[in-house]
């Protein structure tokens, strides 16, 4: 996959966007398709490019 990170990655790389979160949380919104993700084997990943859009959906409170 191209341009993605584990979703396990992701909360660290979301702090740079202003967002400071949890992984389970962060799980739980993949899981409710409030937020974009695909599913590798087993693993979630994020694609970089989506990082800005999945900060403030989850700031809104989502």
């Amino acid at each position: 996959m191209q341009d993605t990170i584990p979703l396990t990655d992701a909360p660290r790389a979301l702090a740079a966007h202003g967002l400071a979160t949890t992984y389970q949380r962060l799980w739980g919104a993949v899981v409710a398709g409030q937020v974009p993700a695909e599913r590798v084997g087993k693993r979630w990943h994020v694609r970089e490019a989506d990082l800005a859009v999945i900060a403030k959906t989850l700031k809104r409170g989502v």
